[in-house]
């Protein structure tokens, strides 16, 4: 290997680099996350929050976590989802308790077999209020989201999970 010498250290040839830089950019690319738009002053409450808040809360929310039900209606689509912490990359906590329920409405149709129960989504939208629902017989107060950006996730959990590891070894597969 050829190092060429400049006046800030020794340069590695141009083919070395673009071999150490396509890893790197896999490694980059593989990190999952989503960003939304205008949602620099999203409000840092909890659905189980607002749902137990006094009065009445407004303002822009940051959500996901799992489908538990979706109706299509005539004008757009209403899917309850059982809240999760997100990370820093709005990504579900899959292994996480849950931080309340929240009902989400999409202005717009969303095929049920896409965003069936047990899918997982992470959203962006205004709190519109709160609106009575049930788990079970058990009726609840649930904040209500006028979404609008949602990402829904992959059905396989490995293809977005976020964590990842570097390591060198042997595998064996009998």
């Amino acid at each position: 290997m050829r190092f060429v010498m400049s006046s800030t250290g020794p340069e590695l040839p141009r083919r070395t680099r673009a071999i150490l830089l396509v890893p790197l950019l896999m490694i980059v690319a593989a990190c999952t996350s989503v960003e939304f738009e205008n949602t620099a002053d999203r409000l840092p409450w909890s659905p189980r929050d607002v749902a137990g808040a006094s009065g009445s809360v407004s303002g822009t929310v940051v959500w996901g976590g799992r489908i538990v039900a979706i109706e299509n209606l005539r004008e757009g689509t209403e899917f309850q989802v059982l809240a999760l912490p997100l990370d820093s990359g709005n990504v579900p906590d899959v292994d996480a308790s849950s931080i309340g329920r929240f009902i989400a409405y999409y202005p717009g149709y969303l095929e049920p077999e896409d965003y069936a129960p047990g899918r997982y989504v992470s959203l962006a939208g205004r709190l519109d209020g709160r609106v009575e629902g049930s788990v079970g017989e058990s009726p609840i107060l649930l904040p209500y989201v006028r979404t609008a950006q949602v990402h829904l996730w992959p059905r396989d959990l490995g293809e977005w999970n976020n964590r990842w590891s570097v390591g060198v070894g042997v595998g064996i597969d009998l």
